[in-house]
């Protein structure tokens, strides 16, 4: 880095890492790694050279980032150092900790890892001033050609800050953001004033007051002398804390000037302004009335904070001039403030609502005209002028060929305007229309839809609930023909319409009765469909004849319809004769060759059968000798003629004969071995040799065994049998024999 002063000598900013020679009469670091050098013009001669940093030999501290020597010949230096520049980049050992620094510093610690910014006197004389700038954890650096000192000993760095996340890069308040949002490093940029001279006012009170309050200030410059103020109203001073009080309201800037020392430098000024407020005087500028519709820009003033009553009707609140759009005449408060105090206004918009009247709406025949008449204001104007002889007075004719609606828009002496509109209905002679004629099922009831008219009237009156609207109800019990009168403006016309009543009679069969379990045939006749309920004991259920086999008496209902779905009811009573309790008690058993005697309650004739081994057949109680089982079955004919059948098995005692011996040898004599029995009602034999294996079955008397097994002859020998039979009547029974089989 390399500066030139005033006279044009230059001086040199560097980095050594050998024994950087030190001219007598300077301040320096002995041993440190950053030197600066003085040179005359020419290159030919030393003015002065010294060195700066930690002492530590052949170690270079930090990276030189900004140099500057000002009008004064004070020399600036800024760099950095710290682990960014460690292996493996190329300077090991580079750090901030241990480099010098001044009282009253602005950072006096360091991680090792900041920026150092350094003031040095003419010709290197003395420290003037010397800080560390950056945070407690993150390595802050930069690569280079982001910093710049200015004249004034001001510096300029953008820097890489923040590194790791970090949020420890000073900042001040205000700044653009006092956080680092990367998740790595972010840009981070300082400006540093550690010149020796400068203006500055601080401020000991607030800066806006009201008139014949006071402000005071301090002065808090550095490096001057002496000063004077001025306030802005024509005074001013000398002392280094003032404080000056304003009799008129308005806006002063005060300046604080600080003359320099010597002619190196020039003389330094801060600036502030201070307001000076009345007690507010709320005004607000009347406004003219205004057309229902229309909008009107209000103006308050006399503060400096503006806040109008809530109203839907206004644009903004919260400013001395929004636009009012009310509907109806009103008043709008504004509250009007400053440090002062606060005061209100109030201003009324006046809404003028003209109310434009086009008149009723009128009917005419077609051809016919009519007078329109409005009111409401001073001019006319309607639409549809084609129809009217003048669509701009108040009161034209109109002579419409089809209803048409007249819209007239009427204005007020203010020229404030309005709409209103009328209809001019325009009738044709009527034309009737009383609707379609009508088939009625007797009871039901048709609401007529008649057309063609405004007004009407219907004859006869007879059935109808209202003859004079055009959709009257009639409840007719006989056919009847109406004429409808249709009239409009225009006359009346006439139609006639028919409401034919249809009766439907329905009869089925007188009431019967019937013997139980018995059907009968019923009937019904007067429509195309009929529905019967109940239906339960009916086959078909439904239709024009069905028969009916009730268990109990019963009324039947048959719904009967008609082709138009007319319907009537009519019902049939089936009643049922009583029952005779026919019994014959429980089935008997008698041995072979026995007898018993049959019983047969109730009152009638009977008849038994079949009628084998029975000593009657159309008595009552016969005595029955079957030599088999047999089945009894007698009738009972009633005196309502009404039959009864019961049913009872006479059992005879079975008997199962079972030889000893037979002989298969084929002389067609004791061949098969068969059991013999009657009266058996299962039977299953089944057949095994001495070891117990079965060799032969048979499920019936009629199949014996042949003596063979698998087609071969079982030799001669003792066979056992078993035999599981169950008789007619009685359980199940088990014999065990054997069998000799001989050829």
């Amino acid at each position: 880095n390399v500066q030139l002063d005033n006279t044009n000598n230059p001086y040199v900013y560097g980095q050594t890492r050998g024994a950087y020679p030190v001219t007598g009469g300077v301040y320096s670091n002995p041993n440190s790694g950053q030197f600066i050098h003085k040179l005359n013009p020419s290159l030919t001669a030393t003015s002065f050279s010294t060195v700066f940093g930690r002492g530590i030999a052949g170690q270079i501290d930090i990276v030189p980032t900004a140099f500057l020597v000002d009008n004064c010949g004070y020399i600036y230096a800024a760099g950095w150092g710290g682990a960014v520049n460690s292996p493996p980049n190329s300077n090991a050992g580079g750090s901030t900790s241990g480099m010098p620094v001044s009282p009253g510093a602005f950072q006096t610690t360091t991680d090792g890892s900041d920026f150092y910014l350094i003031v040095l006197d003419n010709n290197a004389a003395a420290l003037q001033y010397a800080t560390f700038f950056g945070g407690a954890i993150s390595h802050e650096h930069v690569d280079g050609g982001t910093s710049r000192f200015d004249k004034t000993g001001v510096v300029y760095e953008a820097v890489c800050a923040g590194c790791g996340s970090n949020n420890d890069f000073p900042t001040t308040p205000g700044a653009w953001s006092n956080t680092n949002n990367s998740n790595n490093c972010n840009l981070g940029v300082f400006k540093f004033d550690i010149s020796q001279f400068s203006a500055i006012i601080d401020p000991a009170s607030p800066t806006a007051i009201c008139v014949n309050g006071s402000v005071s200030f301090n002065n808090a410059s550095t490096g001057g002398f002496p000063i004077q103020w001025d306030f802005g109203d024509g005074s001013t001073s000398t002392l280094q804390s003032v404080t000056h009080t304003y009799a008129a309201p308005g806006t002063y800037m005060v300046y604080l000037t600080v003359f320099a020392p010597g002619s190196c430098l020039v003389d330094q000024t801060d600036s502030i302004l201070v307001t000076v407020d009345n007690v507010p005087v709320a005004a607000v500028q009347n406004v003219p009335p205004i057309c229902n519709g229309d909008s009107i820009q209000l103006l308050a003033s006399g503060g400096t904070t503006f806040v109008w009553d809530a109203s839907s009707s206004l644009s903004a609140t919260n400013v001395p001039d929004p636009f009012a759009f009310p509907t109806s005449t009103s008043n709008f408060t504004v509250h009007v403030s400053n440090i002062c105090g606060s005061d209100d206004a109030t201003v009324t918009v006046t809404v003028i609502d003209v109310v434009a009247n086009a008149g009723s709406d009128v009917t005419i025949c077609n051809g016919q005209n009519t007078q329109l008449n409005a009111s409401g204001g001073t001019s006319f104007v309607w639409d549809n002028a084609g129809t009217l002889n003048n669509a701009f007075i108040a009161n034209p004719i109109a002579t419409p060929g089809t209803t048409t609606a007249y819209a007239v828009q009427v204005t007020d002496a203010n020229g404030c305007s309005n709409i209103d509109t009328v209809i001019v209905n325009v009738d044709v002679f009527p034309t009737a229309n009383a609707g379609p004629d009508q088939i009625l099922c007797i009871g039901a009831s048709h609401q007529f839809n008649g057309t063609g008219g405004t007004s009407y009237s219907w004859s006869p009156t007879t059935y109808l609930n209202n003859a004079f609207i055009y959709n009257p109800t009639s409840t007719p019990l006989s056919t009847i023909t109406y004429s409808m009168g249709a009239s409009n403006s225009c006359g009346t016309d006439y139609d006639s319409v028919t409401l034919q009543v249809i009766v439907v009679n329905a009869a089925t069969i007188p009431d019967t009765i019937i013997c139980p379990g018995d059907s009968v045939l019923l009937t019904a006749t007067g429509g195309v469909q009929y529905i019967w309920t109940p239906s339960g004991s009916l086959v078909p259920p439904s239709g024009p004849a069905v028969m009916a086999g009730p268990a109990v008496p019963t009324n039947y209902i048959v719904q009967v319809i008609d082709a138009n779905g007319c319907i009537d009811y009519d019902s049939v009573f089936v009643n049922l004769y009583p029952n005779t309790n026919l019994q014959l008690g429980p089935n008997v058993l008698i041995p072979f060759g026995g007898s018993v005697q049959l019983h047969a309650n109730g009152v009638g004739s009977f008849s038994w059968t079949p009628d084998i081994f029975l000593s009657c057949s159309f008595c009552p109680n016969p005595i029955a000798n079957p030599y088999s089982t047999t089945e009894y079955s007698v009738i009972l004919i009633d005196t309502n003629e009404c039959a009864f059948v019961d049913t009872v098995t006479v059992f005879v005692e079975g008997s199962l004969y079972v030889p000893n011996t037979f002989t298969p040898n084929g002389d067609e004599m004791n061949n098969n071995f068969f059991a013999y029995g009657s009266e058996i009602k299962t039977f299953l034999m089944r057949i095994f040799n001495r070891w117990g294996q079965e060799i032969f079955v048979s499920h019936s008397l009629d199949e014996g065994w042949t003596g063979n097994y698998k087609g071969q002859a079982c030799p001669i020998g003792v066979y056992v049998w078993k035999i599981d039979y169950s008789e007619m009547w009685g359980p199940e029974k088990t014999l065990i024999g054997h069998v000799n089989l001989l050829r």
